[in-house]
């Protein structure tokens, strides 16, 4: 996993022309092996893998995609419920309302593990 960082929104103007939308993505990489790359602009998070693989290689990162975005829909309703006082933004699995994200758990529920890119 790669974090690309917060793109500023200030820095990316042409002119009067300011960008609807902006991410940075990691390098190309050859199966078995991929990389996540995250970016952010004007409070959108954005995952990106680049992949030189096959149609059955993109439906498996598109799970795994998939996956990711199911936990982090998870931890982000639980932290809705927390008061402020009790986030602990780095580590979900320390918030006491919320199961363990490192485990493969949203909502007491086992997610499905990817054996794809082997």
């Amino acid at each position: 996993m790669t974090n690309m960082g917060i793109l500023d929104a200030a820095q990316m103007v042409l002119g009067d022309l300011r960008p609807q939308d902006a991410f940075m993505c990691g390098s190309i990489k050859y199966k078995p092996h991929f990389q996540l790359a995250i970016s952010s602009y004007d409070g959108e998070l954005t995952l990106s893998v680049n992949l030189l693989g096959s149609a059955d290689d993109r439906d498996c990162i598109l799970s795994f995609l998939a996956e990711i975005d199911a936990e982090l829909s998870c931890w982000e309703s639980s932290q809705r419920a927390l008061p402020r006082t009790e986030m602990h933004p780095l580590r979900p699995s320390a918030n006491k309302r919320c199961p363990s994200t490192s485990q493969g758990f949203c909502k007491g529920k086992p997610t499905r593990k990817s054996t794809c890119l082997k």
